[in-house]
């Protein structure tokens, strides 16, 4: 699948003072490319695996993000606050929930 970079003018929605929230954040390389894309004041990653997060910020030093834009809480969603979100995102897993 070709990888498609919109113009920064695409992503008007997110400003530079808002918060995104993503909820399952896995590796977090979703909310860290929004963070490069369109830098804003906060991503906060919310994910359960401690190693997934460990990735994650390798990707995040790797891409350069600063310590203040990012922070990844290891804790359930079903925890997670999200008053302070302006966009919250969640990926919705397509296709069966067991594979045969």
């Amino acid at each position: 699948m070709p990888v498609v970079f919109l113009p920064s003018s695409s992503w008007a929605f997110i400003t530079p003072d808002s918060v995104v929230v993503d909820l399952g954040a896995g590796n977090g390389l979703q909310g860290l490319l929004l963070q490069c894309l369109s830098p804003h004041r906060k991503t906060l990653q919310v994910e359960l695996s401690s190693e997934m997060i460990r990735i994650g910020r390798l990707f995040q030093e790797a891409l350069g993000i600063s310590a203040d834009r990012v922070e990844w809480i290891h804790d359930d969603i079903v925890n997670a606050s999200i008053e302070a979100a302006d966009i919250v995102y969640l990926y919705a897993r397509h296709g069966p929930l067991q594979w045969p």
